[in-house]
């Protein structure tokens, strides 16, 4: 198979707006990653994140460096994340979020909490999104040394050893920023970023490549579409009352 080349591509994102007429319900709801209000009205922006071309073979991590690392997984191969494709040829660990209102507004609501667990010397989840505000929660689950090293442009960095399990740090990361890297030195392929935006409407592709921003009241919007290798792109949405938008992000890598 083919693998990503240095040089990537960003390819003309291909939008299929759908209206499926599906009413939700009034009331408030919690998802993963933040807050959305489903009032009267409110919609649901969904779609599918793509990738055009042959899958490359996923880079495989080599923790020999570390014997508890190895111990953490046995005998199973701990592949990278940075660039995932799905056998229905979706791409994985895609952030999606509303970047621009062109009319319409999008409510603030009560920032939620989010963790960033470090697992079997890997980070978990992989992207992260949370609402400026919310409080940042990186927590170390093993037996072994790890530092949190968090490389800001907007907020403020840190660097911060968390020498044994159970420790954790809580950071609030109060201005947007798409996206922060998170590293650890003890451990160099231990990678995850963290995505912070002004408000709950964001989500990250699944195993599917599926995405869902619940709660989003009626307008226009600028919907951005991130990946760490393949770059970032961009599609317009119109909102309508009580329906659900469908629309695709597809991303390609230059031959």
């Amino acid at each position: 198979m083919r693998r990503p080349t240095a040089q990537l591509a960003l390819a003309t994102a291909v939008a299929s707006l759908v209206c499926a007429g599906m009413s939700h319900a009034t009331g408030f709801t919690q998802r993963p990653g933040g807050n959305s209000f489903l009032g009267p009205g409110a919609a649901s922006i969904v779609g599918t994140v793509r990738y055009d071309g042959e899958a490359p073979e996923p880079a495989v991590f080599s923790m020999i460096q570390d014997a508890s690392c190895i111990a953490a997984h046995g005998s199973e191969t701990i592949l990278s994340n940075r660039l995932v494709v799905n056998e229905n040829g979706t791409l994985r660990w895609a952030f999606v979020y509303i970047r621009e209102a062109i009319s319409g507004s999008l409510p603030v609501g009560e920032p939620a909490p989010v963790t960033l667990d470090k697992v079997g010397c890997v980070y978990r989840p992989h992207v992260l999104g949370m609402q400026t505000g919310a409080s940042l929660r990186i927590v170390n689950s093993d037996p072994t040394l790890h530092t949190v090293q968090l490389v800001a442009t907007n907020n403020p960095s840190f660097n911060i050893a968390l020498p044994q399990p159970g420790m954790d740090i809580v950071r609030v990361l109060a201005d947007p920023e798409v996206m922060i890297p998170v590293r650890c030195n003890v451990h160099p392929w231990t990678q995850a970023y963290i995505g912070v935006v002004p408000h709950a409407f964001f989500a990250v592709s699944g195993e599917d490549g599926r995405f869902v921003i619940d709660g989003v009241p009626a307008g226009e919007y600028v919907l951005e579409a991130w990946h760490e290798l393949l770059g970032r792109q961009t599609l317009r949405v119109v909102v309508a009352e009580g329906e659900e938008s469908d629309l695709q992000f597809t991303f390609v890598t230059q031959n």
